[in-house]
């Protein structure tokens, strides 16, 4: 039995791998622009959250800041691990990363220094938050940040759309939410 949907995709959370190809970044960015398309257009989407990290992440953010272009009602809300979270990465990472938070809509810094959970609470939260989570998540990965949002997605009930093993035909067929949600990992 397929529940309910009207107004219960509001907010959409991103998870996913830091490391992408050049290949992988582009099927990424393609199914996201789709996918976005879709939750606002089609299923009412209106907050998006995001953990800030490279990869997938960032792909996820300009996705979602592209789109605010032409929809002022779709908000992309970073839940940020901890502050100085691009103190360690290239120079032009950390811009990319600084342009992204000036296009939030809103910031939420768990910890104003690096701790052992900072991570973990701003996963939990993003799920928390969230209707529905989209991840990438190659198939074979238990450990790391993604499979810890993933399984405590699950464990809370969070529908997970999983990019990797979805097709942009695949998303595009969708009619409705239900659609959508057929797609989602049990």
């Amino acid at each position: 039995m397929v529940p309910d949907f009207e107004n219960q995709l509001t907010g959409v959370c991103f998870t996913g791998h830091r490391s992408l190809s050049e290949k992988e970044k582009d099927t990424v960015m393609r199914r996201l622009d789709i996918l976005v398309r879709f939750l606002t257009e089609r299923c009412g989407t209106k907050y998006f959250y995001n953990g800030g990290a490279l990869g997938f992440d960032t792909a996820a953010a300009h996705t979602v800041i592209g789109i605010k272009g032409n929809r002022p009602d779709v908000m992309l809300e970073l839940y940020l691990p901890c502050r100085g979270q691009d103190s360690g990465w290239k120079p032009q990472d950390r811009a990319i990363y600084k342009n992204i938070i000036r296009h939030a809509d809103h910031a939420i810094v768990f910890s104003p220094v690096y701790t052992p959970d900072c991570m973990l609470a701003r996963d939990r939260a993003m799920v928390d938050a969230s209707d529905l989570c989209v991840c990438y998540m190659c198939p074979g990965r238990f450990s790391g940040g993604t499979a810890y949002t993933v399984r405590y997605a699950r464990k809370n009930c969070v529908p997970v759309l999983n990019l990797f093993s979805v097709t942009e035909e695949d998303l595009l067929s969708s009619g409705d939410p239900e659609d959508l949600i057929a797609l989602t990992e049990k």
